[in-house]
């Protein structure tokens, strides 16, 4: 403002209360919105650490062949079961499925180290003998441990009974 021979003081940045020598106030309704939302999100990120899966699990059935009938006569369908340890201890987890009547065939019992990701290939078959009413369209894989259970849901597929 010197330089322009003005006084100086006459750009500056107050407010009217301020101004009027009133005192400011410090926690204006949008410090509390933000005080509010910073403490929300902190708390949902808080919870989200806190309740994190320990496992990922995805189980993808082979669509080259829908079906196939092996030796002793039962029908088989092949998946590929993606399971990867994301807690920060080695665990041991046990593979099984929802139904007896379906036969597992494949690595049931697994040891996974931290972070550690593994892909396996599964046959699940169902005997030809049985009712095909009571052989279930949906199955799930099931993986347990000391620290839970986890499901995962696939299809069964088999070919229609002949009447």
């Amino acid at each position: 403002m010197t330089r322009m021979r003005r006084p100086t003081g006459l750009i500056r940045f107050v407010s009217e209360n301020q101004e009027q020598g009133k005192a400011s106030p410090v926690l204006r309704p949008r410090i509390w919105a933000y005080i509010a939302s910073i403490v929300l999100i902190s708390g949902y990120l808080i919870w989200a650490f806190a309740n994190k899966e320990a496992l990922i699990m995805d189980v993808i059935r082979d669509r080259q062949t829908l079906y196939v009938t092996n030796g002793a006569g039962e029908v088989c369908n092949e998946y590929k079961l993606i399971i990867e340890n994301v807690s920060v201890t080695a665990t041991d987890f046990a593979l099984t499925l929802d139904n007896s009547l379906l036969r597992l065939e494949g690595k049931s019992g697994l040891d996974l180290q931290p972070g550690q990701r593994n892909e396996l290939n599964y046959r699940v078959c169902a005997p030809t003998t049985a009712d095909t009413a009571l052989i279930p369209r949906k199955i799930n894989f099931t993986a347990s441990s000391s620290d839970g259970q986890w499901q995962q849901m696939s299809s069964f597929i088999m070919p229609q009974q002949r009447r």
